[in-house]
């Protein structure tokens, strides 16, 4: 399909979208999309081309956990994006922990990563407690926490490939962790006694700001460098409307190091 423009709220913006139509571009923006502002689409139509994977599919998916966006890709959405490395095998069976009353505890899973010519094992596990959820976790609760546990091994060992994405099964923890955080981030603030100095509070469109700051970087990965970079400083957890100017800054010190810059 060519490529197609759409326009903003505002309209003095485009977004440019390839391999979907206007009206597809406006299909998401109505249904998966519904309620975002117009960057948070165009980050998720961009994370949908880096991916190479179509959200009308349901190959990806978009959802808002503390105020946040995360990118939701299914299980084998993950394996497929590992095996396009040609480093990647599945390893050994899953393993379950139960407790002494047979209860499912935990899920275990293995896969692996070839480097420098030799096959290395990553583990990695997933507590039922933490990532429980409704529906299919009723019925089928081995099947869900060892796609939990599989994606957290996936990414922790391809991290350039799947590094801030998560499966649908997460959602429940993911939500359940940001709005933890948030609460404690307001229950922890408070204004500084006179004659303090207090950060001030970056204006609405910090998002924008550090996207335009990041891109004439001219790297040709900024978009998930600049990802990684805030994650990496713990912004991404943070209530937005607390951010300074030295927060932005963090994240562009941190994003120019990825960067080699």
């Amino acid at each position: 399909m060519a490529t197609t423009t759409i326009a903003t709220r505002d309209e003095s913006k485009e977004i440019i979208v390839a391999e979907l139509t206007r009206e597809q571009v406006l299909v998401v923006k109505k249904t998966i999309c519904d309620g975002y502002t117009d960057i948070e689409l165009q980050l998720f139509l961009h994370q949908c081309q880096e991916l190479k994977l179509n959200p009308l599919a349901r190959e990806v998916y978009t959802f808002k956990a503390g105020g946040k966006i995360v990118i939701g890709v299914g299980i084998d959405g993950f394996r497929k994006r590992a095996n396009d490395t040609g480093c990647y095998l599945p390893g050994r069976p899953t393993e379950y922990d139960y407790d002494d009353k047979g209860k499912l505890m935990a899920a275990r899973v293995f896969v692996k990563r070839l480097v420098g010519g030799e096959w290395h094992e990553v583990c990695e596990d997933a507590y039922y407690d933490e990532f429980k959820g409704k529906g299919n976790w009723q019925t089928m609760p081995r099947v869900m926490l060892s796609k939990c546990a599989e994606a957290r091994a996936l990414r922790r060992t391809f991290p350039r490939e799947l590094g801030g994405l998560y499966v649908p099964e997460e959602r429940a923890a993911i939500e359940q962790s940001r709005m933890t955080r948030a609460q404690q981030n307001m229950q922890s603030f408070s204004i500084p006694a006179t004659g303090d100095v207090i950060d001030r509070p970056v204006e609405p469109g910090w998002y924008e700001r550090l996207f335009a700051l990041a891109k004439t970087s001219g790297h040709s990965e900024w978009e998930n460098m600049l990802t990684a970079a805030i994650v990496d400083t713990g912004k991404d957890d943070l209530n937005p409307e607390l951010y300074g100017e030295a927060d932005v800054d963090s994240v562009m010190v941190r994003f120019e190091e990825l960067a080699g810059m």
